[in-house]
């Protein structure tokens, strides 16, 4: 059965409580590196709040949710070898291929049960250099995860091309939407928790 109202309404005042809280405790904060990294966990743990409360509403059994941090081996792209003209280098690669792979993780990693639900990169704020990281990260992640469903959820966006400036029908940067047309294996769901 879902969660009742009484109760996503008490979930969500939670989760408005924490944030005011940890907003709050910054106004007397003068080092900008001690901002940007409570900032930071704060949209960590919305993040894992809003997920809990989510599946919560649909029923999911919350003993077999959970958060870990993980980091993935990445191997090398077999096309990659193939194309490679330098025969040397080719032989080199092709003899040590289990020494090449990257290895990637993400900010916020749900399971439930044995599955890796969602992967979640939390951002303060998002201009188009951190989302082609995003995109390219989440690319890579797909190779070995493709049922993952990619979860954007940044404090404030700067990728409406209207400076977060609030408006009723946000359009989004021309750009922003170029850039996220050569990811389309992705289908990021973009989330923000403040607009200006």
């Amino acid at each position: 059965m879902p969660v009742s109202d009484r109760a996503q309404e008490h979930l969500f005042n939670e989760i408005i409580s924490y944030y005011e809280s940890t907003i709050q405790s910054l106004f007397k904060e003068q080092s900008p590196g001690k901002i940007r990294t409570t900032k930071a966990k704060m949209v960590e743990e919305i993040a894992k709040k809003l997920v809990l409360c989510a599946c919560k509403d649909a029923n999911l059994d919350n003993d077999k949710i959970y958060f870990k941090q993980t980091t993935y081996v990445i191997p090398l792209h077999d096309s990659y070898l193939k194309g490679l003209a330098d025969s040397y280098l080719k032989k080199y690669i092709s003899k040590h291929k289990e020494k090449f792979f990257y290895r990637l993780g993400c900010d916020v990693q749900c399971y439930y049960g044995n599955r890796f639900l969602l992967a979640i990169e939390c951002k303060s704020y998002t201009e188009n250099a951190m989302l082609k990281r995003v995109l390219v990260d989440f690319s890579l992640l797909k190779n070995i995860f493709p049922d993952t469903q990619l979860v954007l959820l940044q404090l404030e966006s700067m990728l409406g091309g209207d400076y977060s400036s609030l408006k009723s029908n946000i359009k989004g940067s021309k750009a922003t939407h170029t850039i996220m047309s050569y990811f389309f294996r992705c289908k990021l769901t973009d989330y923000h928790l403040a607009q200006r």
